[in-house]
Formats: structure tokens, sequence, C-alpha cells
């Protein structure tokens, strides 16, 4: 017989038990977070149904109050500025209140209905008979475009029970404004934000025409701190759902390794409806930034998992029919039998009127017949065709649309205004004055006993009695037809005209005489001393010799040669001197008052030239353009000096632009040389460590070293080396620098913060000197490249050791004189050398002071003394240049 032993059947049973256990425990599980995933589902369609009841008590809010929320002052003018709507809550830190909510322009007093909870005014009237008291309760809403969900109780819109808090759970993120209305950080209430916009739509939205019969009122609820999520609540459909297509959610959420804004699922974080499609701006936002590199960039979107409820204008419900007229109808209207009226412009394709009575004016753009009579008391305008088989009689206006034809006389007894062109086929004929405004064009001819033209008349052609002026030139015709006869009467003295042969005559003495005798303007004179005319009319005599009409004679206007000063008598004659009876050049002379003068023509000023410049005639004299009273002369074609040039009246230290000219001293006391661009003594030298003025001047010798002009002597170093630091390309001096020891040492500078010296706390420094602040790794062992080079990138920038600062003050006794102004933050300096690099204070013994082994000491350079300080106090540097091989 086969038996089982006691110890295996017991381990057996024991096993599936476990299983058994495990098996129980496995469903607990599952059915525990199924339980919690129902009751996160249960809360969001919770929140959903609180948010439709308080959108719905928003809305009630805006029917009741629409008059006084849209009331106006005056067109384009709210009672009730729109900047009440104005959330001040942000992530992080608040924006302030805004101005006009502090400042109670948003407070609104209304009238309580029975039942709700107010301040009771009370007012007595009495008569002679009767006293009666009545009680109205009103209520203050603090800001009617922002209620709470208080004022909304107070009203009776809103149930009591109706918690203030979200049911959902939240996180506390959001901060809202103090009670002063200030920015802050305080944390902003964890319930619910409620701001009515109001909005101009329809017709006429500008401002300056938006009224209340185009303004409509749009509201959003959202809660101030986000909801949080969980397992249960990674997504919110179930609250959206439940609150309708008028929910909206922010966000979603992104992964916390996001950080580009672009990167995002909602770039801005807006609000955007699941059901509806429809997005809205968030007005609650949140602020951070992101580093890439040495690049930092700052993004502003709107903060997620926060919901919203619209209402008013642009809700779910818009397919409604709206009174400004954006939403038309899409099947036919049935008014029931009653009356439309008070209508602005009624527009349609067709209509049937059984009965039509046009008080105002009637425009009729198309045909139009009328069988029996018609009375018109206002403006009528046809724009197309009008048959009257009767007559027609008009008392106002009558408007033609399109084209008018009048085949019979027409009879105009008023104005006649024409806005368009106007094309006369046939005559016109004008009894009275003709006024015309604008240009006139005439294509045919112009007949008139007279016409004043005050302004420009233009025409191809324009013909005056028997002269034409055309476009090609001017026919002067004769009075008896085209062209004179010459030597015929005339009447009008100096007149012109044409002769019948293209000659020009002249109307002179009462007959028509040739006004130019020959084609050359300068007449044949038979010799000096005969008849001649007209008065003043150049001619020439047989030999050439010029002569002028003078007194009705010839008279010669050569008169050989002649001595200057002597008396003459024609005025404008020419003579020729000579300078000495060997000399063969000869000097014009002309008659001027009368007497002979070299003064004939008019005397240029001398030509600016500049030195070196060609030129065209030896000996001839010019300014210098640089500016200077010297003359240049005309040398083998070259501009160039008299001689050597002497300036009066200079200043020393004052600028100067010609190198090398000299000039006396103002103060008479020696001469100057224009040197370097400045006025300086002949007998000043210029040699390193000589006097020198003024600063900033520069020199180059000719050795071809630069010497500088720095607190009044020479030095081989100028003012500053500019330098830029590693870490960020900043722009920075190395001031008043010096040689010693085969380096360059200056103070450090940063020039946007003025001063001769800048402070920095040393771990600021050395960030600024590697781009990073391992402190305790910058030792007085120090690298061959720390931060940066100058400009050509060959040179090595340092913070100087305790050890040179000492070797520095032993050479010059002191602080050198180039140093000798006061330190930013007193006259200790930051070193290179750690406290454990200094336990003796550098050969110098310690002054005082206090920090770790690690921090850097300071040194005074005036006395030598060694202080131990903080990295982060603020001290002046002495930085270390190396000089370029």
């Amino acid at each position: 017989m086969n038996t089982k032993k006691p110890s295996k059947q017991a381990g057996s049973i024991f096993a599936n038990v476990a299983l058994g256990v495990a098996a129980v425990g496995s469903v607990a599980a599952v059915t525990a977070d199924w339980t919690a995933q129902q009751a996160a589902l249960a809360v969001q369609r919770q929140q959903g149904q609180l948010f439709t009841v308080l959108n719905d008590a928003v809305g009630n809010y805006m029917t009741l109050l629409y008059t006084q929320l849209t009331e106006q002052t005056a067109d384009g003018t709210d009672k009730i500025p729109g900047t009440c709507a104005t959330l001040p809550y942000r992530v992080g830190e608040s924006v302030a209140t805004h101005s006009d909510i502090l400042a109670k322009k948003c407070t609104l007093t209304v009238p309580l209905s029975s039942g709700a909870t107010g301040t009771t005014t009370s007012t007595t009237s009495t008569t002679s008979t009767t006293s009666t008291t009545t009680s109205t309760a009103t209520y203050t809403l603090d800001n009617a475009l922002q209620p709470t969900l208080s004022d909304l109780k107070a009203l009776g819109i809103l149930d009591r029970n109706i918690a203030e808090t979200p049911a959902m759970p939240t996180e506390l993120l959001v901060s809202g404004p103090n009670s002063a209305g200030a920015k802050s950080t305080a944390l902003a209430p964890n319930g619910y934000a409620i701001s009515i916009e109001p909005k101009c739509v329809g017709l006429g939205s500008a401002a300056s025409t938006c009224n209340k019969t185009n303004k409509a009122l749009i509201s959003s609820v959202i809660n101030i701190q986000p909801f949080a999520q969980s397992q249960y609540t990674q997504n919110f459909t179930t609250l959206l759902w439940a609150a309708g297509p008028d929910a909206a959610m922010s966000g979603p959420a992104d992964a916390s390794n996001i950080g580009a804004q672009e990167n995002r699922i909602n770039p801005t974080g807006e609000f955007r409806s699941v059901q509806a499609g429809w997005t809205r701006n968030n007005p609650i936002t949140q602020e951070w930034s992101v580093t890439a590199g040495t690049t930092t960039t700052s993004y502003t979107r709107g903060a997620d998992s926060l919901m919203l409820m619209r209402n008013g204008y642009d809700s779910a419900y818009w397919q409604l029919a709206r009174r400004d007229g954006s939403t038309p109808p899409t099947a036919n209207w049935d008014f029931n039998g009653k009356d439309l009226t008070n209508v602005g412009k009624l527009t349609a394709a067709s209509a049937e009127i059984q009965n039509l009575k046009v008080t105002g004016d009637q425009a009729i753009e198309g045909n139009q017949t009328v069988k029996g009579n018609q009375s018109i008391q206002g403006d009528q305008s046809v724009g197309k065709n009008l048959t009257v088989q009767g007559t027609s009689t008009f008392t106002g206006l009558l408007s033609a649309m399109g084209g008018l034809l009048v085949q019979g006389a027409t009879d105009l007894r008023g104005a006649l205004t024409v806005a368009g062109p106007a094309i006369f086929k046939d005559d016109v004929s004008v009894s009275k004055n003709l006024a015309v405004d604008g240009n006139t064009a005439l294509k045919g001819t112009l007949t008139g006993t007279s016409a004043t033209f005050t302004g420009a008349l233009t025409a191809g052609s324009l013909a005056i009695g028997h002269t034409q002026i055309t476009q090609d030139g001017t026919l002067l015709g004769g009075k008896l037809g085209w062209g004179v006869t010459p030597g015929t009467t005339c009447s009008s003295n100096y007149a012109l005209a044409q002769s019948t042969d293209g000659k020009v005559q002249i109307c002179r003495g009462g007959g028509w005489t040739a006004l130019i005798t020959s084609e050359n303007i300068v007449l044949t004179a038979p010799g000096a001393g005969q008849a001649c005319a007209p008065e003043g009319a150049p001619g020439r005599l047989p030999d050439g010799t010029l002569v002028v009409c003078k007194n009705s004679k010839w008279e010669s206007t050569a008169q050989g040669t002649a001595l200057e000063g002597r008396a003459c008598t024609t005025e404008g004659a020419l003579a020729t001197m000579l300078t000495a009876p060997d000399h063969p050049n000869m000097i014009l002379l002309g008659c001027r008052n009368g007497l002979w003068s070299q003064n004939v023509f008019n005397k240029p000023k001398l030509a600016a030239v500049t030195q070196g410049g060609t030129c065209p005639m030896d000996d001839e004299l010019a300014m210098d353009r640089r500016g200077y009273p010297s003359l240049l002369i005309c040398k083998s074609g070259t501009w160039q000096t008299l001689g050597t040039q002497l300036l009066a009246n200079m200043q020393k230290g004052t600028s100067c632009t010609l190198e090398g000219v000299l000039a006396s001293d103002i103060d008479h006391t020696g001469l100057l040389v224009c040197k370097g661009g400045v006025w300086a003594k002949t007998t000043d030298p210029v040699e390193l460590g000589s006097a020198c003025s003024p600063n900033g001047r520069e020199v180059t010798l000719g050795s071809g070293d630069k010497l500088y002009c720095v607190a009044g002597a020479w030095s081989d170093m100028p003012p500053y080396f500019a330098i830029r630091r590693f870490a960020d390309s900043m722009l920075v001096h190395l001031n008043r620098p010096i040689k010693f020891n085969g380096a360059i040492y200056g103070v450090y500078n940063e020039p946007d913060l003025g001063g001769q010296s800048t402070s920095q706390t040393y771990s600021n420094i050395s960030y600024w000197m590697v781009a990073g602040n391992a402190v305790s790794s910058y030792t007085g062992r120090r690298g061959s490249t720390w931060w940066l080079g100058d400009w050509s990138g060959t040179r090595t920038v340092e913070i100087a050791t305790a050890q040179e600062l000492y070797a520095i003050h032993d050479a010059f006794g002191g602080r050198p004189p180039a140093w000798n102004f006061p330190f930013q933050d007193g006259a200790e300096v930051w070193t290179a050398n750690r406290r454990d690099e200094c336990d003796n204070g550098c050969g110098m013994g310690w002054s005082g002071g206090g920090g770790n082994w690690w921090d850097h000491i300071t040194v005074d350079i005036w006395t030598n003394w060694t202080f131990h300080r903080y990295n982060t106090e603020k001290r002046p540097i002495i930085l270390k240049m190396s000089i370029n091989p």
C-alpha cells in the first residue's frame, strides 16, 4: 500500500493557501484601483457640473445688468472701463491691480430683488394729510466686470450653498496682488475668477462709433489655481464633457525636460475646446527661461491645467439670432402679421407689397413702370429706365444713377452740377458769365470779344489778330494781312511785325523798318564820325575796328595806347599801355568813369587749391585750401609754397592740421610748430619722460615708436589697453598701464560703470576670466592662458600675485605715479594667492582680515600690508598682461 508523507502533504496545503491569498490580494488591488479611478472621474463630473452652474449664474448676471454694464458717457466711452476686466494673477509673482480698479472706477450699485441682502436706504415723504416711508435695498459691487461668487450670492443669482473652492484638488502655484493692490508673490485664493469683457460687434465696431446698440458682453469663469494631476487624472476629458461645449482647458502640461516654447504641445498655453474647437487666450501666465550654452531665452505662456467656461456673445449658443445682425437667418421668417418698425435700410431682391407709402427719398436702380397715379413727396432715384407717358412733376431731387437721355428742350432754372465729365456734341451758348475753376482744354477755336485769364493758358495754337503763336514759334502778322511791307505806316511805336519776306520789322517813327539790317547784329559802319542808328548799336569799320553808335555818330572803341589815370571820352573803350619802353608786355586799359583804368574786368577771388596739385599757368597765385592764410604759387605745373610760412597768434596745445607749419605764439614767447596734430613749442623735447601737454596726445618718433602724453609726461604706454573678457566678451580696460619686469600691469576698469577703477569680488573676476567659478584652483601657480587676449589675441592677462605687487612697491617706493588716484572700495587689491600659500603674509606678515584657507589675500601697495579676505568681498584688481614677442 502507498502512503504520502505528512511533510509533503502539509507543504502542498500551504502552497495552495498562499496562492489563494495572492489571488485574493490581486483582485482586491485591482478593485481598489478601479474604485479610486471611478471616484476621481466622479469628482471631475461634479466639477464640470459646478462650472455650468457658475457659468449660468454669470450669464444671468450679464442679462440682468446688461444696461448698466454697457452704459456709456458718450459713443465709444464706457462708463465702466473695459480695463476693469483685467485679471492680475500670475504664476510666481502677480501683476499689480489695474489702476482703474484701485481708483474705484469699476464699482456699481444695483437694487436688490426681494430675498436678497444688501444695504437698505429709507426715504420719507410727507404731505399735509399723509406720511409715506419707502425702503430700497441696494448692493454695491467693488468691480462690476469681475463679480465674485459672494457678489452673485448676495444678488440672489447663485445658490448660497455653492462652495467657494473647486471640488477637484489643485496645485497652489498662482500668486495675486496684496491688499493694497501691489504685485506680490503671495498665493492667490483657491477659488474662481470671473472676467466680463465688453466687446463691440457688428457694424460700426470702431471705438468712435461703438455704442450700446452694438455692444456685447463676453464672460470667462476660470479656476485660479491649476487642477492637480495624478494617475487617475492624467487628462480632464470627463471634466470637459461634463461642462459642455463652452468649456476649454489650457495646456496640456509637457514633460519637465521640454524647455523651448516652440517644442511644447501648446506653445502659448491657450485655452482649447475639445468639443467645439474654439480657442481663447490665457490671462493667467507663467514665465521661465532656458539656457543653451551662453544664451538664455525667456518665455511667457499661459499656465497649464486651468479650465475656462465662456458665456455671452461667442458662447456655444451663437446660432441664436443676435440683435447686432452678426448671425443671419438660415430659413424664412414669419412675423405672424406683426409690424417691423424703425428699419434704417431695407435691401431685398424682390418685394411684394400690397400697400406702399414712401414719405422720404426713393431710389430705384432698375426699370420702373407705373400704370396708375404715383405721388412722390420726397426724393426719387431711378437707376435705369423710367417711362412716363404723361407729365411728371418733381418738387424734390431727381437723381439719375445711370444715363439721362433728353430728346427735347430742357429748361433748367436752378443750378446744374455735373460730378463727372460733360460732353456737348453741339454748340453751347452761355448768356452770362462762364466760370471754370480747373483746367480748360479747347480742341477747336475760342472766339470772343475779350478773355481774361488769371492762371496759365495752354493752347496748341493761339491767334490774336494777324499774329499767331504756335508750338513751333511765333508768326508776327501785319494789320492788313499776313506780313507787312517795309516803309509803310504804323501806329504802335516799337511794335514788332513780320514782313512778307520773313524779316522782323519794328515800328519806329510811324513806319515799319527792319529790326536788324543784316544777318549779323554788328552793323557795318562806313567810318568814325559818320551818322548812325539806332543809338547804342555796335558796328565794325572797314579795317575791322569796333565802333559804337553814340549821339547818332560812330565812335571807335579802340584807342591805341594810353596811360593809366589819364582822361578818356568813350565810356567802355579799350586801349593798351606799355609797362616800359623796353618791356614787351602790355596791360589792357578800359575807359571807366572818364579815366583810363586797369579795372577792365571784375577781378575773381584767388582759387583754393591743394599743395602738390597740378596747375595750368606758372606764376599764378592761389589760396591754400587747408584754411591757413597762406599763398601757393604755380611752379613747373605744380602748386608750391612761396617759402617758409609763418602763421600768427596760435595757442600752444590747441589742434592743428598742417604738420610742420610754424606759427608765432599768441603770448609772443616764441615759435610754435604743428606736431602730432597739436601746436607745440619748437624748444619742447619729445622724449620719454619729458613734459607734454595736453594729455591724450600721441606722436610717432623717427624710430617708429609711439609716445603718449599721460599725466603731463611723455610715456611709451597708452592711457589704457582695450581687452575683452573671456566669459561674456565684454570690452573692458587695462587702465593706467606701466611696464615692469618684462610685463605690463594696469588697473581693471569697466568703462560703462564710470570711474578710474572697478572693484569685483574674487569669485566674479575669476569667473569672467575662465567662465567658471572653481576659485580654489586659481592660485599663484598660474597657467599660461587664463582668460583672453587683446584685439590681436596674442597677449595673456592674469591677476597679479602678491610677490609681483611687493616688487612694484619696492621699485617705485610705494604705488607707481600712474596709479595715484582713488581706487573703488579702498586701497587693497586682490592677488592670485590663496591663504594657504601665504602663511607668513607672503613674507610681509599679516595686517588683519579673515577668511578660509581657500580665500585669497589682498595687498595695500601703499604700505605693503597684507590682508586675508573672503572671496565674496569686493576689491580693486591689478592685472598683468604679457608683452607681444
